[in-house]
């Protein structure tokens, strides 16, 4: 059965279905011949056997049953990616990656002369098998026209220079404002909360500050309404200064980072913890047998930090990790370590109170993150009191929700005698009497087989291992 992405009906030129666990894109008759001249030119193929383009097979519609009278002109089959993730859920150096990407895809098309017909963040994915950025909207790519301007160039400051600028300049997280926009930060926006000195910057200026100045300015103007508008002609943009510009906006990018006051609540929590040598390697033996025993070959590791038990689970024998946590330094280090190690590791913003919902038009254009990710397996190491506690969640639900996301996982269990939650609870009321590991153990027995359960030495802490009956 044919189901459409309710996120693709923005392209009228092809939409996105799934069919038989593949992906498909239609292809409509005006920009069938411009796909298949691409495909003739060999460019198409060089772009996706060097990394920069999703792998796209033109097939025959007949091989889909399901259209009927409304069969496309040309079908195209996509390779499947492991995991779909938004720009809002991105670390700052995912997204600055994200951003570099596509202004090298863009020179590179410009090279062979083709262009992009728009510059929106969520036509970049990262790919699984080493968290690198691939870009996927085939029907972006179009003949370029000698004298055009770049169409996107708007569009690419709102989705990922404005928030990386959020975050580089002003130290300001931008995922929750990104999500919220979804549309990224705008240019009014930006324009008010950049400091005078960046009228110094040539970049700043010629993207942000006058685009915001002459937009004012044009909505600003009264026009009489029996007075006929205008029309003005643009002059013809030199290839040459078209690419002057990408390459000026990559260069600017490339030298953006990450501040001091960026660093997260939990950045150094790998080197700085409450566990001694011999609890740290129970915990690590523990999910090298169970990674062993499971092979799961794909793992959710949720509050996955620096990425440093994601990439001992990927050792230890599972295909390919989705980590998730909220602490955007944390977050950062671990895409880092996915990048340096070539890791099938995807790290993800994610508050376990606030995940990414199904939002957009009609409220499916953006998929929730359940309907995104899936796992035979997961870790939850030292996160459950920071639900249960931290933010009140009952124990019930927070084990049902980790549940949720996977048949078989550890769950690490921190006990009121850790220092953890005695800091937590030290200038609060312990209003929690059913968090107690009896009732824990109780409430994940009638719901999965409990296999082992490893007290960590040195703190408490204990570490139970479920499988689904």
């Amino acid at each position: 059965m044919i189901e459409f992405d309710r996120g693709s009906f923005r392209d009228p030129a092809g939409s996105i279905f799934y069919f038989n666990d593949g992906v498909y894109r239609t292809i409509n008759k005006q920009r069938m011949l411009e796909f298949r001249e691409l495909r003739e030119s060999g460019v198409l193929a060089s772009l996706i056997k060097d990394g920069w383009l999703i792998d796209s097979e033109e097939v025959c519609p007949s091989l889909v049953s399901g259209f009927g009278e409304r069969a496309p002109e040309a079908l195209v089959k996509h390779r499947k990616l492991e995991v779909i993730s938004y720009p809002y859920e991105w670390s700052f150096s995912q997204l600055k990656d994200a951003a570099l990407f596509h202004l090298d895809f863009h020179l590179k098309l410009l090279e062979n002369g083709w262009s992009l017909t728009d510059a929106t963040a969520y036509n970049v994915q990262f790919h699984g098998e080493s968290c690198r950025p691939i870009f996927i909207d085939l029907l972006s790519i179009r003949p370029y026209q000698d004298g055009e301007y770049w169409l996107g160039q708007r569009q690419f400051c709102e989705q990922f220079l404005n928030p990386l600028l959020l975050q580089s300049k002003m130290g300001v997280r931008s995922n929750s404002w990104y999500r919220g926009a979804l549309e990224g930060i705008s240019i009014e926006d930006m324009a008010k909360l950049l400091p005078w000195s960046s009228r110094f910057s040539w970049v700043l200026l010629s993207n942000i500050i006058l685009p915001n100045y002459f937009q004012k300015k044009s909505l600003g103007t009264k026009r009489l309404s029996n007075t006929k508008a205008k029309s003005s002609v643009k002059r013809p943009f030199p290839k040459q200064a078209y690419v002057g510009l990408l390459k000026s906006l990559r260069n600017f990018i490339a030298k953006l980072f990450l501040g001091q006051g960026n660093a997260g609540v939990w950045e150094n929590y790998e080197f700085e913890n409450f566990y001694s040598d011999a609890g740290r390697r129970v915990k690590e033996q523990v999910l090298e047998e169970f990674c062993k025993s499971i092979s799961p070959s794909a793992l959710i590791d949720m509050g996955c930090n620096s990425g440093h038990y994601s990439q001992l689970a990927l050792e230890f024998g599972s295909k390919s990790v989705v980590g998730f946590d909220f602490d955007s330094g944390s977050l950062n280090l671990a895409y880092c370590r996915a990048k340096e190690n070539q890791l099938r590791l995807i790290p993800l913003y994610m508050d376990a109170c606030n995940p990414s919902p199904s939002i957009g038009w009609d409220s499916s254009e953006r998929k929730g993150i359940k309907s995104r990710v899936s796992a035979d397996a997961v870790i939850a190491f030292a996160i459950i009191h920071h639900l249960a506690i931290g933010r009140n969640i009952p124990l019930e639900q927070v084990i049902d929700w980790l549940l949720s996301f996977g048949d078989s996982g550890i769950i690490e269990f921190v006990g009121k005698e850790d220092i953890s939650i005695k800091e937590m609870l030290a200038l609060r009321e312990d209003v929690f009497p059913d968090y107690t590991y009896d009732n824990f153990i109780n409430i994940l027995a009638a719901r999965r087989k409990v296999v082992k359960e490893v007290a960590v030495e040195g703190v408490d802490r204990v570490l139970v291992w479920y499988e689904k009956e």
